[in-house]
This record gives structure tokens, sequence and C-alpha cells, in this order.
């Protein structure tokens, strides 16, 4: 056996068994080390973020929800790096987001009432459990931008979600009951498979 082989073997003594959740199927049987971030002098990372290690042959991808048996939280993956040796994969390094709502994600469609002719805005779901991280807006990251603050004052919260829940602009997301955020702008690029809505106060 490898060097890969032999960490995975350790993983499986010493580290937290998972499971990858996934619309096709959940995925079992993966054990992984993890560790809380020691910043701090920032709570929120300390609070919300986690620096793991993935076995050499892990199913794990980018913008996967997983699950620690140990306590059922879920976790969003943001990053995964290969870390070789000779030539070689031996783990895989990667950071996980702490998911605080598991919301219900709905689209607006429009139709035109029978009895008075207007048009009628409803809801239909797209995804009835959502899990993700939601957060005040972290400004420090849009001071790097070229946006304008009277803009950027709309954006209340921000919303780390899957990329391929395939959320768009003008979706409801419920984080709480009878709590309605709407996705009013949709970041692509700053992480892999994960997209960063910023959330407005849904009044319609």
């Amino acid at each position: 056996m490898g060097i890969g082989a032999d960490i995975k073997d350790i993983f499986a003594d010493v580290g937290s068994a998972i499971t990858i959740i996934r619309d096709s199927g959940d995925v079992t049987g993966e054990y992984l080390d993890s560790e809380i971030n020691r910043q701090i002098t920032k709570p929120f990372v300390a609070n919300y973020f986690r620096n793991a290690s993935f076995q050499y042959d892990t199913e794990i991808i980018a913008g996967d929800v997983i699950q620690f048996e140990v306590d059922d939280t879920r976790h969003l993956v943001m990053s995964k790096r290969a870390e070789a040796f000779e030539n070689e994969v031996v783990t895989w390094e990667g950071t996980l987001y702490l998911c605080n709502v598991s919301g219900e994600l709905s689209r607006p469609t429009s139709t035109r009432s029978a009895q008075t002719y207007h048009r009628e805005e409803t809801f239909e779901p797209v995804k009835s459990t959502c899990h993700a991280l939601m957060t005040e807006a972290l400004y420090g990251h849009d001071l790097e931008t070229d946006e304008e603050l009277g803009l950027m004052g709309l954006e209340n919260h921000e919303l780390y979600i899957p990329a391929s829940v395939g959320p768009q602009i003008l979706d409801r997301y419920e984080g709480a009951s009878g709590e309605y955020s709407m996705i009013a702008t949709i970041k692509k690029r700053r992480y892999e498979n994960v997209w960063v809505c910023g959330l407005e106060v849904d009044t319609r």
C-alpha cells in the first residue's frame, strides 16, 4: 500500500466519520481529520470555519455539503487542494464553512388571475432543504471591488450556497420560518462551486 492508503487507515482510526449529502444519493464510509480555526481575534472565523484533511481517494468535491456523524452538524466544502508526495496524492486539504441554515429556496412566477385578470406572483419551490451559511455581509471583501457604497448598503446578509443548487437573482430564501430574503446579487467566481448571494429583506 502507498502512503495515501496508510493515511486513510489513520483517518479511520482517529478521524471523524462523515456523510456526503447529495441529491443523487448520500455517500458514506469516509473519514476526515479537521481542526477548528484558532484565530481567536476573529470570533466569526473561529466559530464557523474549519481546516480539514480528506483521504487520498475521497469523493468529496468543492461545493459539497458534508455531515459529521458525531454531532450531525453540516458543513460546506469551500476548497479542496492536493497534498502530494513523490508525485502521488497522499491527502487533500480543504476548508469547511459551518451551515447555520437549511431553508427553502423558491422562485417567483407570474400568472394572470381568471377573475381579476391581474397578474399574480407566486413562488415555486426550487429546493426544499437547502443547507448554507447565512451571515451579515462581510464588507471588507466588498471594499476591494469597484462597487459603490450606496449599492452595498442594500445587501444586509450574504448566503454561501452550493452552486449546484442553481440560485437565481430574485429567488426567495426562507432561512427560518416566515423570514424571507430575496437574492439581489450573485458572486459566482469568489469560490469554486460555491456562490455568494447578496440578500435583501423580501417584502413581496
